[in-house]
């Protein structure tokens, strides 16, 4: 097929202050090719370089976490102190060098991060996975340093030559757990305003880093489990965040008790797993939306940014398959389904 088939997948847009390319992104996934420590070594800039070099938009570096309480998994990358910057601009350096941009996202495990002591909004755990634990309630003065914390955090990725960072807002991460009803049982003032957590994150990152500075929230347009966050709740949410500063959106769901839907397995069989939310949101803000889920069709990818029910796809391990995908797809060489 002719490169022109897919122009709406190869067009340019705006994310805040920052040009992409296209319209192709490279998620979030968690690879657990850092150091014990956290730091970049030369797996992690090797995974992120040839993403690169594959020809997409943006790179949205994995779960990085803000604070050591906050850890979900060996090896993950971390973006807690400074002296982790050195590396982190290496991996910045080998990515932007193949013409693409590069985001991290920001998270923090809460209830669910594999810490000896777990915290959270409330003392409340999931009830399936990872196996129950209680988790200790943080105070009010705990929660406003969290803030700080993401915000330090997305300083460093701004002085480590990110474009932009992806707060973590959804798949039952300490974010998700204040914005959902089922986790977040405080009394004051987060409880009282459950989406207060995640547009103070916002508007601090922005203090710190700058106005100009792109941040694109991934949001939890569903949970998929009876009463907690569902899509109406979520766009209420979504323009909270829009007039905190959010440049994007990044539209998922799910928790670790409803597992399926944050990793839908490929006999699900629906590409675009997320594209009604997503279209759904984006009604509803005036930023650009970004949403996917087992895309390996591309005509499926160009139709859903042609008609409306999302700015740009993202392509998750049809990527880690064939980085070279984007280059495949723009050459006219590519598999469908």
């Amino acid at each position: 097929m002719k490169k022109d088939n897919f122009e709406n997948l190869f067009s340019e847009i705006r994310i805040g202050s920052v040009l992409l390319r296209n319209r192709i992104v490279m998620p979030p996934m968690v690879m657990c090719y850092a150091s014990s420590e956290g730091e970049i070594n030369e797996q992690v800039i090797a995974h992120y370089e040839v993403i690169a070099k594959g020809g997409i938009g943006l790179a949205i570096v994995e779960a990085s976490y803000v604070h050591s309480s906050g850890k979900g998994f060996e090896s993950e990358i971390a973006v807690d102190r400074d002296g982790l910057m050195p590396r982190l601009h290496m991996l910045t350096n080998s990515v932007k060098a193949w013409g693409a941009a590069i985001a991290i996202q920001l998270y923090h495990g809460g209830i669910q991060a594999h810490v000896d002591q777990p915290v959270g909004p409330s003392a409340i755990g999931r009830k399936v996975f990872p196996p129950p634990r209680t988790p200790r309630e943080l105070t009010t003065d705990e929660v406003e340093k969290m803030v700080e914390n993401f915000a330090n955090a997305a300083l460093r990725a701004k002085m480590s030559g990110f474009d932009m960072v992806e707060v973590h807002g959804t798949h039952g991460y300490l974010i998700a757990e204040f914005l959902s009803p089922l986790t977040n049982k405080r009394t004051d003032k987060y409880g009282a305003e459950r989406a207060l957590f995640a547009t103070e994150i916002v508007r601090k990152i922005k203090e710190k880093c700058g106005s100009d500075f792109t941040v694109i929230f991934r949001l939890a347009a569903n949970e998929f489990e009876e009463g907690g966050i569902t899509l109406d709740y979520a766009k209420e949410v979504a323009k909270k965040l829009e007039a905190a500063g959010v440049d994007a959106f990044d539209v998922t769901g799910g928790t670790y008790d409803t597992a399926d839907h944050i990793i839908p397995p490929i006999y699900y069989d629906k590409q675009g797993y997320f594209f009604r939310e997503a279209s759904e949101i984006k009604k509803t803000v005036n930023v650009p939306v970004i949403s996917g889920g087992m895309l390996v069709d591309p005509e499926i990818a160009n139709d859903a940014i042609g008609n409306g029910l999302v700015d740009l796809v993202f392509i998750g391990r049809q990527l880690i398959a064939d980085p070279e995908w984007p280059r495949k797809v723009r050459g006219g060489v590519h598999c469908r389904n």
